[in-house]
C-alpha cells in the first residue's frame, strides 16, 4: 500500500508490466516511469500520449464502454432489488469549491451532484 497523500508512488515502484490508470492527469504522465519496457499503460480515463508511450518503450491502450441495453436492464433490475447502492452526495450550489476541492483531492465516493434550488 502507497500513501499517495504522504509519497509519490513513482519513487517506490518501478518495472511494472501494467499500469491502469483511472484517474488520468498527471497520475497518467507520471504512471509512465514506472513501467519496464514493453509494459502497457490502460485508461478509460484519456487516450494514453503515443510519443510518451515510445519513449518508454511501451505501449498506450484507451478503451472506453459503450451502452448495452440488455445490460443496463440487468443494471436496474440490480438497482430496485437493492443489490446495487449508489451513493450520490447533494450539496447546495453554495458550497462548489468545497465539492470542488473534495473532487480534485480524490476523497468522493460515488458521485458529487450540485443542487441549485438549496
Amino acid at each position: 500500500m502507497i500513501d499517495y497523500t504522504q509519497t509519490p508512488f513513482e519513487t517506490v515502484v518501478n518495472s511494472v508490466d501494467v499500469v491502469l490508470d483511472l484517474v488520468g492527469g498527471d497520475t497518467q504522465t507520471r504512471s509512465w516511469s514506472v513501467l519496464k519496457p514493453g509494459g502497457v499503460l490502460v485508461s478509460p480515463v484519456s487516450p494514453p500520449d503515443a510519443a510518451q508511450a515510445e519513449a518508454v518503450g511501451a505501449t498506450g491502450k484507451h478503451f472506453a464502454a459503450r451502452s448495452d441495453g440488455a445490460q443496463l436492464q440487468k443494471i436496474a433490475a440490480l438497482f430496485e432489488t437493492g443489490d446495487l447502492v449508489i451513493e450520490v452526495e447533494v450539496l447546495p450550489l453554495s458550497q462548489a469549491e468545497g465539492a470542488l476541492r473534495k473532487s480534485w483531492g480524490r476523497h468522493t465516493r460515488g458521485k458529487l451532484v450540485l443542487d441549485a434550488s438549496l
